[in-house]
């Protein structure tokens, strides 16, 4: 392709049709976890959509000779690493007005090569609150925040990143939250504020099958799986443990808390972090499954993935008598106290119902992250409803006016600009339909920047198909 005919094109990989690219301001690296940042991003790409999750611990150099780097994570995921002049310290800091300047050009190189037209900032740390104000600003990006936790005794957060969060819930164009008690703290604050709680991968955690892991490990086992921070109560699982040395404990996931104590113990078991492709293996061997939380601030507002993920499998689960937890008490086995956890560990190795054990997997299959992502993409497409949709200039006075009046979906308008256009200008339909798909892409205010750059882009655009189907007609009259 020659560099005249490629100055009229999209950049390879923009998007085409009713749909749009998402940009993950993320709180933890992809790596991290499969959380809920990363399982949205995984069923966001399963539908089509671009997703660019932006890495918070990795920078290009200040004087980098590129702009950004970027790493295909699997198809339609890719790791983006942005230019920063130091380490950016993202739960502590605010974001000063040079570093923004480097990072805003870092993202808007990327923003240009990588062709993203239509985006939508999925934000899950306030940190980046200014650079994604200057996004919408610039270049019409909207603004979902996704709060997932009551982040204000959240251990490491300090004070720039709870003040961004009540400037970022009042600015957003759509806020999200997980539970409801953070839904009863933001939704007054918000433009408009739902609850879409947590979920889980039913297909990947429900086909559990039988396996040689844990073999070694006698039975019964009690078994957890999740970051084993702060708000897992060790000292409940140490009484629990010296209480019945007959059963044993199974621990899975990353360390962020002193357990020396639990190491001492022979029937406790810390396997360390697995990859998430082999939890439903190690499900598979578990008696009963524990959520051991403390009960404060922030357990007390959190709706944990593990929940959902246990449910799939039907097996008896325990847990601490939490806020969000308490509305599947009639699945699950509740305590408030040590003794009380002993007890209903020993209640659920006994439990024979098996119309219990179905009522959870159909729990869990009712609250899919499939499911979740129907609701977050019904709520966008609904901040886009009123999008004017930015077209080149054509001699129908008033068409893009009328289109903006119609109260119809953004597919109908765009079928109906193609209708008009080739009306207008006597194009083919086949042509038509083209310039259709190419107006899908340009769906953002005409009021901003990119707006304003878009309106010249696609009026180049549309300029190739009018003259092919005029070559086309010449040629038609000159064999007559």
């Amino acid at each position: 392709m020659t560099d005249k005919a490629s100055k009229y094109k999209f950049p390879p990989g923009a998007l085409v049709g009713n749909t749009y690219d998402l940009f993950f301001f993320s709180i933890v690296d992809f790596s991290y976890l499969r959380q809920r940042p990363q399982q949205l991003a995984y069923h966001f790409a399963k539908r089509g959509h671009r997703v660019f999750y932006l890495s918070i611990s990795q920078f290009l150099p200040a004087d980098s000779g590129e702009d950004f780097e970027i790493k295909e994570i699997k198809k339609n995921i890719y790791e983006v690493f942005l230019k920063s002049p130091s380490f950016l310290r993202v739960y502590e800091d605010y974001i000063d007005s040079k570093v923004l300047e480097i990072l805003y050009r870092s993202l808007n190189g990327l923003r240009k090569k990588w062709g993203l037209i239509t985006t939508v900032s999925l934000v899950h740390n306030p940190f980046w609150s200014p650079l994604v104000y200057r996004m919408r600003e610039e270049h019409g990006w909207k603004i979902i925040y996704d709060c997932m936790d009551e982040w204000d005794t959240f251990k490491g957060v300090g004070r720039p990143f709870l003040d961004q969060e009540n400037i970022l819930v009042r600015n957003a164009d759509l806020v999200l939250v997980t539970a409801g008690l953070l839904y009863e703290k933001w939704s007054k604050q918000a433009r408009r504020c739902i609850l879409v709680r947590n979920a889980c991968d039913y297909e990947h955690f429900a086909r559990i099958s039988p396996n040689t892991l844990l073999a070694d490990v006698r039975k019964p086992i009690i078994g957890f799986f999740g970051g084993i921070a702060e708000w897992v109560d060790i000292d409940l699982i140490r009484y629990a443990a010296r209480r019945r040395t007959d059963w044993s404990f199974v621990l899975l996931g990353e360390v962020f808390t002193d357990v020396s104590a639990l190491k001492k113990m022979d029937n406790v078991h810390l396997l360390g972090r697995w990859p998430y492709e082999e939890m439903p293996s190690y499900l598979f061997h578990f008696d009963v499954c524990i959520i051991p939380f403390k009960k404060n601030k922030v357990t007390e507002a959190a709706d944990p993935v593990k929940l959902y993920e246990f449910l799939s499998s039907g097996k008896p689960i325990v847990a601490r008598d939490l806020n969000e937890i308490r509305q599947y008490e009639d699945l699950l086995y509740l305590f408030d106290t040590e003794e009380g956890f002993v007890q209903r560990i020993e209640k659920a190795l006994n439990e024979k119902d098996a119309r219990i054990r179905e009522k959870r997997r159909h729990t869990a299959a009712s609250n899919t992250w499939d499911d979740r992502i129907d609701r977050i993409d019904h709520e966008i497409q609904e901040i886009y409803k009123k999008a004017s949709i930015v077209i080149a200039n054509v001699s129908r006075e008033g068409l893009e006016e009328k289109l903006r009046q119609k109260d119809i979906s953004l597919e109908e308008q765009q079928r109906e600009l193609a209708r008009l256009y080739a009306i207008e200008k006597g194009l083919f339909w086949k042509m038509a339909k083209k310039l259709m798909d190419l107006t899908n892409q340009c769906i953002f205010p005409p009021d901003t920047r990119r707006g304003r750059l878009a309106f010249r882009i696609v009026n180049r655009i549309k300029r190739n198909p009018y003259k092919l189907n005029k070559k086309k007609e010449r040629r038609e009259k000159h064999s007559c």
